[in-house]
């Protein structure tokens, strides 16, 4: 399996700014794109904006996203839009407005070898579209809060998002996402309940989600966010290799406003 058999670079960076629009709501402006839902102020990935056409003043057009946050008692905050030459642009500015700039860690990983995990559980891995309190409580428990679990619920209403849960004798401990965009499939939310962890639950998981999408959409390439080293580990296993020259993530937010 090749990266470069139907990888898009172009392909990956728009679907990661279209991604919210599945779980927020879209306001366009001249500048870019603001998501937003008052529903769910808790979300970072609900509630920001992306600059795609900075033109020559960035000031107003940060004077309005900045108004347009606080009338709705959201955080301002900007996410990347992976453009050349974005955070040399930005930043001196996002400085001086009195915005917080933070690098994120985590890298993406491109499923490019086969997988290599033997399951030793009895684990059954299966589509489901509706949220139980079980599987809402795997999910609120990881997070220690209701923000993901208010995204995914959203998400369920697209074709294109499936929720895959794993059962060991019919009880759900643990579960991931998939978002089908195009030749790409984003892998994501992979969550073990924390009273089952360390029993081999997470990698079987990975193995039956790849068995199930390579029967839904075989002709796609599945990329991950990822930083934490015990995923990777298990992630490298199932044949994610890390993208070189990936994308580097990272958020800025207005400090007067930030939640907590």
């Amino acid at each position: 399996m090749s990266v470069a058999s139907n990888f898009s670079a172009h392909q990956l960076i728009a679907g990661e700014r279209s991604l919210p629009a599945t779980f927020a709501n879209v306001c366009e402006k001249p500048y870019g794109r603001i998501y937003y839902n008052t529903e769910n102020p808790a979300s970072h990935d609900s509630n920001h904006a992306v600059i795609l056409n900075p033109g020559n003043d960035l000031d107003q057009a940060l004077d309005d996203l900045i108004l347009f946050y606080r009338l709705r008692s959201l955080v301002p905050r900007i996410y990347p839009s992976y453009q050349p030459g974005e955070k040399k642009h930005l930043f001196p500015i996002l400085h001086r407005r009195g915005f917080q700039l933070e690098r994120l860690d985590s890298r993406i990983y491109m499923r490019q070898n086969p997988c290599q995990i033997t399951s030793r559980t009895s684990l059954q891995v299966k589509r489901v579209k509706t949220v139980n309190s079980k599987i809402g409580d795997i999910v609120r428990d990881e997070d220690g809060g209701d923000w993901n679990l208010i995204v995914m619920e959203r998400q369920l209403q697209f074709d294109n998002f499936h929720l895959l849960v794993g059962y060991d004798q019919g009880e759900p401990v643990c579960l991931a996402t998939l978002a089908f965009i195009k030749n790409l499939t984003r892998l994501d939310d992979v969550i073990t309940d924390l009273g089952s962890r360390a029993r081999g639950y997470g990698r079987a998981l990975i193995k039956g989600m790849l068995d199930y999408h390579d029967l839904v959409a075989p002709g796609n390439q599945v990329y991950l966010w990822a930083s934490n080293p015990t995923a990777i580990k298990i992630y490298r296993e199932a044949g994610f290799v890390e993208l070189e020259n990936g994308l580097e993530p990272w958020e800025a937010w207005f400090k007067a406003y930030k939640r907590k």
